[in-house]
């Protein structure tokens, strides 16, 4: 199951529902050893640059309703 999770996500699959997406990753992070996570999360970090996980969350805020602008200011304050 897991080797066919990251097929999909490592193939591009741009069909598969947000959902669907979110919820293969939250399985593969449960699973994973925490070093793993952390290194993973570490390096898309990185990638992103010194001000691109501001911009990401940003943007991806602008979508959102007031609730959940709030729900993301409170996980991100833990």
């Amino acid at each position: 199951m897991m080797q066919d999770m990251l097929q999909q996500i490592a193939g591009g699959m741009t069909s598969m529902p947000p959902e669907q997406m979110h919820g293969h990753i939250d399985t593969m992070v449960q699973q994973a050893p925490q070093e793993h996570v952390q290194g993973a999360i570490d390096e898309a970090l990185q990638a992103l640059g010194p001000h691109g996980f501001g911009q990401s969350v940003t943007q991806a805020a602008q979508g959102m309703c007031p609730q959940q602008q709030q729900g993301l200011v409170g996980m991100l304050g833990q």
